[in-house]
Formats: structure tokens, sequence, C-alpha cells
């Protein structure tokens, strides 16, 4: 299943998924709110468009975010020498 909204903050970027692609490049701003203004649960999300960037079949799925995240954790855990040598091999592809 796949989730209707995810936002995911890696570093100082922020990734948006909506319906499982990523919808990131063109959003300026992101307000998200799980309530109303009666405090009832209505999830919301209020965003601005930079409609020259804006993509709704552009961005990566859910699950190449998760793949390459994991990619990236697994390197920084690594010992210092094999973080080098992992960093070597991701430049020359």
């Amino acid at each position: 299943m796949v989730p209707k909204l995810m936002i995911a903050t890696v570093g100082v970027g922020t990734y948006v998924f909506l319906d499982g692609r990523c919808i990131s490049a063109g959003v300026t701003d992101l307000k998200y709110s799980a309530l109303d203004e009666k405090e009832k649960l209505r999830p919301t999300l209020e965003m601005k468009i930079d409609v020259n960037n804006f993509s709704f079949k552009g961005g990566m799925s859910i699950e190449e975010f998760l793949k390459e995240s994991a990619e990236l954790k697994e390197m920084f855990q690594q010992p210092d020498q094999k973080k080098k040598e992992l960093l070597e091999s991701k430049e020359e592809v």
C-alpha cells in the first residue's frame, strides 16, 4: 500500500510524495495540518508551486527514494576506508 502523502527530510532537502510520486520539484512553500479549524481530523496540504518547474510525472517513486536513502545510510555507516571506496565507485558511474 502506497501512502497518499509522505513528507521526508534528508539533510537540508525536503521531499514531498503525493500518491507515490515525488512532487518536490517546483514546490516553493508547504504547510501541512492534520486538524481543521474546528479541531476535527482533516489532513490538509497547502502548497505554493512554481509552475515552470512542477510536474506530477517527473519525480521519483517512493520505492526509488527509499532504496536511495538506504544506500546512503549504508554508505555512512561504513568504516572510513569503506566509505572512501563507496564514494569513489559512485563517482565513476
